[in-house]
């Protein structure tokens, strides 16, 4: 990923930046929000950080938005499994009570990459943790892939700008445990 060409990209698309994050500052983030950025994420991050546009402001947001960021394809999911629209069989059977099945789906859930928010209602998984981890979008109540990498992933999230109207996708993708199968179904 050249770094220098999406800075000036993103920038020519109106979003602001501010200097990168440091080696102190990803630690903070990632031990106070229990994940790992993977390596081109962090790359991008500490080259320079997005700070608008939709993109986690992760310097100067407050831990309760992150969290919230953090936490909203899960609550899509908790959705989905309070109206029985959603249920993996592999979790057994779905318990009668929505409380005891949001209990299954919370454990179940500690076990699956998290989805650390990039921009707007797109994630990058942080397992493996490895480059060219595909972007996914939650929107509403739907998982789909929006890019095979980051970069394919911010291609795609502003296209114009990069003078294609059309949206591109890798024809092979990794597959990310649980979250690939929910992008495969379209869930």
């Amino acid at each position: 990923m050249d770094l220098e060409f999406y800075n000036f990209v993103l920038r020519e698309a109106g979003v602001e930046f501010q200097p990168g994050l440091s080696e102190d500052e990803i630690q903070t983030i990632q031990t106070a929000h229990a994940f790992l950025f993977p390596p081109d994420l962090k790359e991008f991050l500490t080259f320079a950080l997005p700070v608008s546009g939709g993109f986690v402001n992760w310097r100067n947001a407050g831990r309760e938005e992150i969290d919230r960021r953090l936490a909203f394809p899960y609550e899509r999911l908790f959705s989905r499994i309070q109206y029985r629209s959603f249920w993996r069989e592999d979790w057994g059977k779905r318990p009668r009570a929505a409380k005891e099945a949001f209990a299954v789906a919370r454990r179940e859930f500690e076990k699956v990459p998290a989805l650390i928010p990039i921009n707007r209602h797109r994630y990058i998984p942080d397992r493996p943790h490895e480059r060219g981890n595909p972007l996914f979008s939650v929107y509403q109540h739907s998982f789909s892939y929006y890019g095979g990498n980051l970069a394919e992933g911010l291609r795609n999230e502003f296209r114009r700008c990069f003078g294609s109207s059309e949206f591109s996708l890798q024809r092979k993708l990794k597959r990310i445990d649980f979250w690939a199968e929910l992008a495969g179904k379209g869930i």
